[in-house]
């Protein structure tokens, strides 16, 4: 605060006619909800408050939030304050009270059962509110809810005191005005002591009385009168009329930042303060309310023309409609004088206050291009539509030399240089007679180097170097390049070379002809540079976006912008002299300080909410958890305590685990952080502001995220998946032990079954082949021998042989050809036939479907049944001997038929048994048992059936055994 009084004095005197303290309209084509402003507050967190005919307002630097309560009666609201517990309370015009808790707009119901007439004045107290109407003075605690009259003079009847208005003073003490019996009381409910007005004294209304703390001081405002008084040593003093004319038009007396006594009314604000210091802004305006915030701008709020923000009251600026379109500046360092000449060809003088001396009409009307102080000679040099020469101080015209285009003007030794759009030339300082170009390229500005006796120019070719001694030129280009930039302005700093460039930036090129460039990427506003100055170490440069400050030792930079009270982006030149810096742009002049202070006060960052796919989260600061699959993620902030950067406050923001020391940036007015598809796992999600001049935020945000995992992959689901694997695996194992075992055990049985297979064959064979039979033929030959019958017996010895050797042959096979099973079954016939003398006639027939199929059946399946068909069926029978045997194949399965007229199973049963045989043939036994083996392995069985025949007399006539062999598809596809 010091400081701003001190900037208060200095810059008291430029407050004279034509010159004003820039500032900033912000109005509801900006978003305010009215341009009617009744009430401003800064809260704890740097937010600034506005109340306004349409409601509450919240302001950022950038953008409007708007609170509203449906179930009011009122949306003018006014009265904002603060409590301990950082909530807000205000009141409309119908006297309710509001307050703002978790970012949304309440009504105190209760207040409706005590609340009468009036406005209320509301004050924190500790952690009660104290609430004054008319009637009565409550103190209301909102813990409990609980309501208290205050009395504040138990001598005076209740019914007849009238409250106008109470304060809590820095020293937390009570202070109540009320009038009773038409004497009006302060009273200091802390200390008990009483100041009284009475009557006879003075005449003060009742209704618009205001209390005002100022400089631990007690002030009393009488609008209806426009009276004001101080209140001290228990009387009131009346000091209305050492501030006359400050009360003029005041309709409220307010203190800003205990230092400034403010008077708000029709004719704008009026701030006074210590060692005479007053200022009057937004004069003609309507003012209703002032708050300086926490960075030292001033807001101050209109109740027709919305909101007005002044960034620093140390900046003053040249009305336009006084001083118009100033474009060019020159300083003379003897007499502190500024010379500023404007796009009409008039030059203004100011002093070293910045107060205008003098005016110097042109009548030519045209821009001024140039100017030069020769402080040899006392002269002004001026380049509008010609070159004029004026002696100062007097202003007389010495020479006036028709020329081209002035850019700049300098002075070594007798002569004049001028960088002209026909090239860099010269003329005597004393005679004013030209002495030719330099150069014939067109020329934009220059500097001279005397302890090297050089030039250095820029032109059309970019920059080069004179030698005044050699007359030998020389280009400059940056280094690694075939590019020398065009320069707008040269300065020499100490060994060094300052170059401004239109599109390059600032290039500082040092006595071993290294150079340092300075562009927009190391922070400049612009790589256009307008005009250079030096005070120092300090250079000044000015850009068509601004101003920057670089410190030439330590080239920090800084930046000055509408934040620093810079009332236009394009700069057209700038000269910087003690401690003020003059500045020409399309607003006009401008006086800045060149002590520019950063801006210490920290940003305070917050986290408004958090969207996941669109939905809430509710609490995100403690953490959030994401469902499985969720596709976005966003962050939206809020910067409070920054509100100069007008939306310029960058926000970082990073997730530290995905992106480590990778920072993403926004600001601001783009207030979001968004993230797509986030990998399942705990996060931190951190962010911290920056102002505009890189104050980080006193706290960070950090934030925990949890995105689940699908439940595949969490802890449970993996338990479980492990549990009922294992129990698959074992059951697996389980069961492939147990295939393995039932397999093993099929095998065994396959093995047993085919081992007794192999006995079941070798004892059909043996059956087939029993002795008896071959005993029987080798006899049956042996008489064919005896009895001189060689061929006969030659005959069946080859008919034998052909058959044993077939059977041998075919009983190592599990399955042989049909054609084959029947081949063995004629040469076995036409042994047998022969041992029936003649006597057996046989047939063996297969249909034409069974002719055409290459048909496989188990080998040697029939014969066992042929063979006992002739031993026990037709041996005994007397007469023909018949026997049939027919293949036939039906729907996959053959048939086969062996049919005799024999005496049947029963006759030869009991003839067998007569001769002490056993009842059925070892042949067909074993057959039968070869048979169940074989179904044992087959997917359809073989089946076999024997039938009995009897003629009419219920007599046996022979025995049919029909066997049914159901094809196999693998054997015989």
């Amino acid at each position: 605060m010091r400081r701003l009084q001190y900037l208060l004095v200095v810059l008291y005197p430029l407050l004279s006619l034509g010159q004003e303290v820039p500032s900033f309209n912000i109005t509801e084509q900006d978003g305010l909800p009215s341009n009617t402003i009744y009430n401003l507050f800064q809260d704890n967190k740097g937010f600034l408050w506005i109340a306004t005919e349409n409601g509450l307002a919240r302001y950022n630097g950038f953008q409007f939030y708007t609170y509203d309560n449906s179930s009011v009666r009122s949306r003018a609201v006014s009265g904002i304050l603060e409590d301990d517990k950082q909530r807000l309370w205000l009141h409309n015009f119908f006297g309710e009270v509001l307050y703002l808790e978790n970012d949304s707009l309440k009504k105190l119901t209760s207040w409706e059962t005590h609340y009468t007439s009036g406005f209320p004045t509301i004050s924190s107290y500790k952690n009660d509110l104290l609430i004054t109407v008319p009637s009565h003075f409550y103190q209301y605690s909102p813990a409990d809810q609980n309501w208290e009259i205050l009395k504040v003079d138990l001598s005076q009847n209740t019914k007849s005191v009238h409250y106008n208005h109470h304060i809590v003073t820095s020293q937390n003490e009570i202070v109540v005005c009320y009038t009773s019996e038409e004497t009006t009381y302060v009273k200091n409910l802390s200390t008990q002591e009483t100041i009284t007005i009475d009557k006879k004294d003075y005449v003060l209304s009742i209704n618009v009385i205001r209390l005002i703390e100022y400089r631990n001081k007690i002030l009393l405002f009488d609008y209806a009168f426009g009276k004001l008084f101080d209140l001290k040593s228990n009387k009131a003093d009346d000091i209305s009329e050492a501030y006359k004319s400050l009360l003029e038009n005041t309709t409220q007396v307010s203190c800003i930042n205990d230092t400034l006594l403010a008077f708000m009314g029709n004719d704008g604000i009026k701030l006074t303060g210590q060692h005479g210091y007053q200022k009057h802004l937004l004069p003609g305006k309507q003012v209703s309310s002032a708050v300086f915030d926490k960075e030292g701008g001033l807001w101050l709020g209109t109740l027709t023309e919305g909101l007005f923000y002044l960034s620093s009251l140390s900046s003053v600026i040249y009305k336009k409609e006084f001083y118009r379109d100033f474009n060019k500046l020159a300083f003379d360092p003897t007499t502190g004088n500024i010379f500023a000449g404007n796009l009409n060809g008039n030059i203004t003088q100011l002093n070293e206050q910045g107060e205008v001396i003098r005016q110097q009409a042109s009548d030519n009307k045209s821009t001024v291009q140039s100017l030069f102080v020769d402080t040899l000679a006392k002269r002004l040099l001026v380049f509008s539509d010609k070159l004029y020469i004026y002696q100062l101080p007097t202003f007389n015209l010495l020479k006036t030399i028709n020329i081209t285009a002035t850019k700049k003007i300098l002075r070594f030794n007798n002569k004049y240089l001028l960088a002209t759009s026909g090239g860099l030339t010269s003329i005597n300082a004393e005679t004013f007679l030209p002495e030719g170009y330099i150069t014939n390229l067109r020329t934009s500005t220059i500097a001279y180097n005397k302890e090297n006796n050089t030039l250095w120019i820029g032109s059309q070719k970019g920059i080069s170097t004179y030698d005044l001694l050699t007359t030998k030129e020389n280009s400059w280009i940056i280094p690694e390049t075939n590019y020398s930039p065009g320069a707008s302005d040269i300065l020499l700093y100490n060994e060094s070379v300052i170059l401004g460039t239109y599109n390059n930036g600032v290039i500082i090129i040092d006595k071993s002809k290294k150079y340092k460039q300075i562009s927009i990427t190391e922070g400049l506003p612009s790589s256009h540079v307008t005009a250079l100055d030096l005070i120092g170490n300090k250079l000044w440069i000015g850009t068509d976006n601004g101003i920057a400050l670089l410190d030439l030792k330590t080239y920090k930079l800084l930046s000055i912008d509408a934040s620093k009270g810079l009332a236009s982006k394009e700069v057209y030149d700038l000269v910087a002299h003690k401690n003020r810096l003059y500045i020409t742009h399309p607003q006009g002049l401008q006086i800045l300080p060149t002590d520019i202070d950063l801006n210490l006060q920290k940003p305070f960052l917050l986290v408004q909410s958090v969207t996941s796919d669109n939905q809430n989260q509710v609490k995100p600061l403690k953490g959030i958890i994401l469902k499985p699959g969720s596709q976005q993620l966003t962050f939206h902030f809020d910067v409070a305590n920054n509100l100069r950067s007008h939306g310029a406050t960058r926000i970082l923001y990073r997730i530290k685990e995905l992106e480590n020391d990778r920072w993403n940036e926004t600001s601001l007015r783009f207030p979001i952080a968004n993230y797509l598809s986030l990998p399942s796992g705990k996060f931190t999600f951190e962010a911290y502001a920056l102002n505009e001049d890189d104050v980080q935020s006193e706290k960070s945000v950090s934030i925990p995220i949890e995105v689940l995992s699908p439940f595949w992959r969490q802890m449970w689901f993996i338990v479980v998946s492990f549990i009922i694997l294992t129990s698959i695996i074992i059951l697996f194992v389980y069961l492939r032990m147990r295939s393995v075992n039932r397999r093993n055990r099929e095998k065994l049985e396959q093995q047993n079954q085919a081992q007794s297979l192999r006995i079941a064959q070798l004892t059909s064979i043996r059956a087939q082949m029993n002795p008896h039979f071959i005993f029987n033929t080798m006899s049956l030959i042996q008489g064919k021998v005896l009895n001189g019958l060689k061929e006969e017996a030659n005959d069946q010895i080859q008919y034998f042989s052909s058959l044993l050797r077939k059977v041998l042959d075919f009983s190592g096979k599990e399955t042989i050809l049909l054609n084959d099973e029947i081949e063995v079954l004629q040469k076995y016939l036409l042994i047998e036939k022969s041992r029936f003398d003649g006597e057996l006639d046989y047939s063996i027939t297969i249909n034409d479907t069974a002719k055409q199929e290459m048909i496989r059946i188990p080998s040697l399946l029939t014969q066992p049944f042929v063979e006992n068909a002739l031993r026990h069926g037709l041996m005994h029978k007397v007469g023909d001997k018949v026997l049939k045997i027919d293949f036939s194949l039906r729907d996959d399965t053959l048939i086969i038929t062996i049919k005799d007229n024999g005496i049947g199973r029963k006759a030869s049963g009991e003839f067998n048994k007569a001769r002490r045989k056993e009842h059925q043939s070892f042949a067909v036994e074993a057959n039968q048992k070869r048979i169940d083996l074989l179904n044992a392995s087959r997917q359809h069985h073989i089946s076999l059936e024997i039938l009995d025949h009897y003629n009419e007399h219920n007599i046996a006539s022979g025995t049919s055994v029909i066997i049914q062999v159901p094809l196999d598809l693998e054997v015989n596809g």
